[in-house]
């Protein structure tokens, strides 16, 4: 499994400059990177990374886009996580999936993983200028 996170950019957020919604959709399988890339709305960057609370040698990869704090009309996010003092500040959707910090490769998270990431909490900033 995988998450894609969505924020602002479906019907039924409030419009630009307004706050935006948030949408969780959990999906089956291991993204290849071109889904994550459509996910995110371009190339893609490491927001930031949990351990996973039930499986050694696994992370939870957050996965944006690399020019989202430079693009116009996005809504700008704090994520507070507990394995962070500071909450990194990003912009845009994005994707969690799993990483298997032995060979880097890209895995899908289990339900328990997934239960993790929806501890994340998401605090709504503003908006990226035009």
């Amino acid at each position: 499994m995988y998450v894609a996170l969505k924020i602002g950019t479906f019907e039924e957020s409030i419009g630009p400059r307004g706050r935006p919604s948030v949408l969780v959709d959990v999906r089956q399988g291991v993204p290849t990177l071109e889904q994550m890339q459509e996910i995110v709305g371009g190339y893609i960057t490491t927001g930031f990374r949990l351990l996973s609370a039930t499986r050694p040698h696994v992370q939870i990869d957050y996965y944006v886009d690399d020019e989202g704090l430079c693009k116009s009309d996005l809504p700008v996010l704090a994520y507070a996580v507990e394995d962070y003092e500071e909450y990194p500040t990003l912009a845009g959707d994005g994707v969690f999936v799993g990483g298997d910090t032995r060979d880097g490769e890209t895995i899908a998270l289990t339900q328990a993983e997934v239960d993790q990431v929806d501890a994340v909490k998401v605090k709504f900033l503003g908006w990226t200028s035009q």
